[in-house]
Formats: C-alpha cells, structure tokens, sequence
C-alpha cells in the first residue's frame, strides 16, 4: 500500500462518525439483594466498551467496588448494555459532544436511582 493510499485510509477513519452514547454495566441479577449500576460514556461505543472489559478482567479499573464484584461473581454475572445512542447534529466530524453525553448520563442515573439501583462509586483513597 502506498503512503498517500495509507494516509488518506487514516484519515477517512478520524472522521468516521461512530455510534456514540450511554451504557452501562449491571448485575444479571441483584445479587446479595443489592442492585447496583455503572453508567459511562462512549464516544465510540466498541472502542470503549472494549476497554472496559479489558480493564475489569485485567483487575485494573478505576471503581474499586465494581472491579470488586467482577472479581467476586465474574463476568457471568453482569451485562453491559447500550442504555442510549446520541445522534450527531453536527457537520462537523470533529464537533465535541461531550457536554450532551454527559446530560444523558445523569438522566440514565436519575432512571436508575428512582428504581431503586444504586450506582458504584468512585471512591477517594485519601477518604
């Protein structure tokens, strides 16, 4: 493959729109009596969901008390799941969209609260 045939590949990647929104990881059922949630963002939701994964069974994500029960039960026993895709509005393949990402997260932990479905919490190590 030529250079020019690579760079303009790359380029046509940067600005791919890809599926972007909300998910969240959960128990498949609540264990011990106690349901709780983790509800992220994606801005490319293989990409991150991908991580995720990785960093929980590499024991090396940053919410202890969920990284804590995937130890525990296993991955078996969650599910992650596509709560809600944001739709781009924008021309612009580099618009940020953050600030709309983040609205929809706190609607989705609004959801889960008034179920009753605590969410795991990132905990200070200085507390």
């Amino acid at each position: 493959m030529e250079k020019s045939e690579k760079k303009k590949m790359i380029e046509a990647y940067k600005n791919t729109q890809h599926p972007m929104g909300v998910f969240c990881i959960m128990k498949k059922e609540p264990i011990a009596n106690d349901p709780r949630v983790h509800v992220q963002i994606a801005k490319n939701f293989k990409a991150i969901i991908n991580s995720t994964k990785m960093k929980l069974n590499s024991n090396f994500y940053p919410i202890r008390e969920l990284q804590n029960d995937w130890r525990l039960y296993g991955e078996d026993a969650f599910v992650i799941k596509e709560l809600e895709e944001l739709e781009y509005t924008k021309d612009d393949p580099n618009a940020d969209y953050s600030e709309e990402l983040e609205i929809l997260k706190l609607m989705w932990e609004d959801r889960f609260k008034a179920d009753g479905i605590r969410k795991y919490e990132r905990r200070d190590k200085s507390k």
